[in-house]
């Protein structure tokens, strides 16, 4: 029976019987083809906001690691790249890493000591994990521990 519908839709006299069909479809439900459509324009504006959104994060987040980055106060630039190494910017590890590097310039061996330990427990990985691992085994032996900085050494 549903091939005899399909038959006499597309042998109708006037032609386009298939959007005809269509049409009287829409006649009959406009409701369901009006929920459909706006179903489908809240998907697409949801899903282009949602990448305008990350991309405006993606910016600022670049912006503040690169102003944080480039400060000339090495306290100030500890403390702003602490806020992006805490955040879940991109750019948290490598915020992490010269936060502690900084630090340990700096002679703030308990923040660097926590930068380079996140790194080594959380991002192994990261591009710069044996660096950080360098200045944990530094850190160590400045202290005097040298049986955890040869352990360090070796890993």
């Amino acid at each position: 029976m549903a091939s005899k519908v399909v038959n006499n839709i597309d042998e109708s006299p006037e032609g386009g019987g298939q959007f005809r069909a269509i049409g009287k479809n829409i006649q009959e439900n406009p409701g369901m083809w009006i929920a459909s459509i706006l179903i489908v324009v809240v998907v697409f504006a949801s899903s282009a906001a949602f990448r305008l959104k990350s991309e405006i994060n993606s910016r600022e987040q670049a912006s503040a690691y690169a102003v944080a980055s480039d400060l000339q106060d090495p306290i100030e630039r500890v403390a702003a790249l602490g806020v992006i190494a805490d955040s879940d910017s991109r750019y948290a590890t490598e915020a992490r890493y010269l936060e502690g590097f900084t630090a340990m310039n700096e002679g703030d061996f308990t923040t660097a000591e926590a930068a380079f330990t996140d790194i080594r427990e959380n991002n192994p990985n990261f591009e710069f994990a044996p660096d950080a691992l360098e200045g944990l085994g530094a850190i160590k032996e400045s202290n005097g521990d040298y049986a955890d900085a040869i352990a360090i050494y070796n890993e």
